[in-house]
């Protein structure tokens, strides 16, 4: 009886399914009303859902887990301190107890660094800290403040 023969897999020519990775210099945020600062620096973007554990009435060897809540951690921002009112008017909505929610856009540009590769859309961001430039006369940094935002939800688009 003769044996099926299986068709040889085709050849992948060089690099196929690689993808260039997106420098993590190479970014733009943008905050509707309020984005005049040029940014340097931006926290890493999360999300992590909690497992809810609980033990079945009879079955105390086993821990069951199910999906609980989504926690996304907070955004920090850095920027170069200019003339700009923009960002501390924004974050004292938040101390007077009136916070302005807007929806933020973190995006990663691609090599031309002006198009966009990826986009991440923080849905509902606030400030809830912000932290200004710390003073040093002997110095000669850049003056950087820094605002921190917490979100409802996180969304890619790109």
């Amino acid at each position: 009886m003769p044996e099926a023969t299986q068709p040889k897999p085709k050849a992948q020519p060089a690099g196929a399914g690689f993808r260039e990775p997106y420098g993590a210099f190479n970014f733009k945020v943008s905050i509707p009303g309020v984005g005049e600062a040029g940014f340097t620096r931006c926290s890493a973007l999360g999300a992590e859902r909690k497992a809810v554990e609980y033990r079945q009435g009879g079955d105390h060897e086993v821990v069951h887990r199910l999906p609980g809540r989504i926690k996304y951690p907070d955004v920090t921002l850095y920027w170069g301190l200019t003339a700009s009112k923009e960002m501390w008017l924004w974050m004292d909505s938040s101390i007077k107890g009136t916070p302005r929610k807007v929806h933020v856009t973190i995006a990663f540009l691609a090599q031309d660094g002006t198009t966009e590769a990826v986009r991440f859309n923080l849905n509902n961001a606030w400030p809830t800290s912000w932290s200004g430039a710390p003073l040093d006369a002997l110095g000669n940094e850049i003056a950087i403040e820094q605002l921190t935002l917490v979100y409802e939800k996180i969304e890619r688009v790109l």
